[in-house]
């Protein structure tokens, strides 16, 4: 259904042989018209902790540090220092495929 967000949980693409359960990801979908979709990061940009999607605040909650995104991934409140990572997504084959990437890592502090 158009405006419907929901976790999408895939294999790593090139996982490490060690990788174990890091192997398994995830990413936020939402089908945004007809015959495109919006996919997100399912990690804060905080510390990476993982993000909810909450429909009835239509936010993306951190639980861990009160970080919140507005549905279009950027910072609504909290100590996010940017928005929600954006995957590109495209279909192919009746599919849908989304371009992940390794998250990028924010040093804190010295």
């Amino acid at each position: 259904m158009i405006g419907t967000t929901r976790l999408v949980s895939f294999e790593n693409a090139d996982p490490e042989a060690w990788s174990g359960r890091t192997a398994r990801t995830a990413a936020w979908l939402r089908r945004d018209g007809e015959h495109s979709f919006i996919a997100f990061s399912a990690n804060c940009t905080h510390l990476g902790c993982p993000v909810r999607w909450e429909e009835q605040a239509r936010l993306f909650m951190c639980p861990c540090h009160g970080g919140a995104y507005y549905p279009d991934g950027t910072v609504a409140a909290g100590p996010p220092p940017k928005p929600l990572t954006r995957y590109p997504v495209r279909r192919k084959n009746g599919k849908i495929e989304i371009l992940t990437s390794p998250l990028p890592i924010t040093t804190i502090g010295d």
